[in-house]
């Protein structure tokens, strides 16, 4: 499975950065969503394991001290985080919004596993002032959902669902986006025919 970034200008790879958490620990993490003082903001965290990091240390920079991962051509798998209850049960962790939690690993560490094909972290862009929302048609699950707000001067910042997929085989997705937008087209539209994306503004796609 491959981790990647939609935007409204394609495919491009998932990038997981150092995180800080609580306790000080340090892991790479790849991230979708916003954190802060927000109360609308919320964050998926995707940690990497230490075989997964092992295996990747050769592309691994440095950024300011902090550890920075493209993950271009590197083939992952999702694994659900557990933790121990007593007595002796394990269970499955969720999010403080009940979404499941995972962990990065690699291909080969979870045998008979699901061969998902992408995990896709999808950011909608809307304009400042106004929100997005999305579609899923197809081979496609959505795993969890961040939140993001937009920064606006001196106005009401713009807001979106920040989705998690995974995609198993062909799809269509379509975001439209609200608010101010002076950049591009605020419809669009992300076909994944099994093998290839094409990303464009969805009166293109024959949306």
């Amino acid at each position: 499975m491959k981790a990647v970034r939609l935007t409204t200008q394609g495919i491009t790879p998932a990038i997981a950065r150092t995180s800080v958490t609580p306790t000080g620990a340090r892991p790479l993490v790849l991230a979708h969503g916003e954190t802060g003082d927000n109360p609308d903001a919320w964050c998926i965290w995707l940690p990497l394991t230490r075989d997964l990091k092992r295996a990747a240390r050769q592309h691994i920079t440095l950024d300011g001290g902090d550890e920075v991962l493209a993950l271009d051509g590197l083939d992952v798998r999702l694994r659900r985080l557990t933790e121990e209850r007593p007595p002796g049960q394990t269970t499955k962790r969720v999010d403080k919004r009940g979404q499941r939690m995972f962990a990065l690993v690699p291909a080969d560490e979870l045998m008979g596993a699901e061969d998902l094909r992408h995990l896709v972290l999808w950011s909608l862009e809307p304009g400042v002032g106004g929100e997005a929302t999305y579609t899923t048609d197809g081979m496609v699950e959505v795993l969890a959902e961040g939140h993001e707000a937009f920064g606006a001067a001196g106005g009401r910042p713009g807001r979106a669902p920040c989705p998690v997929l995974l995609v198993r085989g062909p799809c269509r997705l379509r975001w439209q986006r609200g608010g101010r937008i002076t950049d591009r087209e605020n419809d669009y539209t992300a076909v994944y025919d099994g093998a290839q994306w094409r990303i464009g503004p969805s009166a293109d796609m024959g949306a």
